[in-house]
């Protein structure tokens, strides 16, 4: 029992990590638009990041990263399906092909690179992408030991 709900308890704190992640960087962006320090911090950050590793060049590279994280995690749902794993399994590995599907859609539309905050945007989702594969790995570890 108390194994049981230490393995939930660990799947639950990355969840409230990368929604509390996603949140707060859409608070930023609010706040860019009504604080004046705020602002010019973001501002400046963000003409900072557009000229170093967030870059247009650099964004297709990025891009294309995700899109062949997004093609493995195809792969890896289908092998999912296919060897019946459990549900929770595939749930996870969909999620991580959402959010690189999301990643992609971030980095390249007007939308987002109109917001004050495109780099933490960016920023964010690559985290919350990072920690939804460290979940996925660790299940399919978790997996192949049994």
């Amino acid at each position: 029992m108390k194994k049981q709900f230490a393995q939930k308890l660990l799947y639950f704190v990355p969840l409230f990590i990368q929604v509390g992640l996603i949140i707060a960087v859409f608070v930023v962006n609010y706040l860019a638009g009504t604080k004046a320090g705020v602002y010019r911090h973001v501002y400046s950050r963000r003409m900072q990041y557009m000229e170093g590793f967030y870059n247009p060049n650099s964004i297709q590279w990025q891009s294309l990263l995700v899109a062949c994280f997004c093609i493995i995690l195809f792969i890896l749902l289908f092998s999912a399906i296919k060897r019946r794993m459990h549900l929770f399994n595939k749930v996870q590995i969909a999620l991580a092909i959402l959010l690189s599907l999301f990643i992609i859609i971030v980095m390249n539309s007007e939308f987002f690179i109109t917001m004050m905050a495109y780099p933490y945007i960016i920023i964010v989702f690559e985290i919350v992408f990072a920690i939804q594969l460290m979940i996925v790995i660790v299940l399919s570890l978790k997996r192949s030991k049994q």
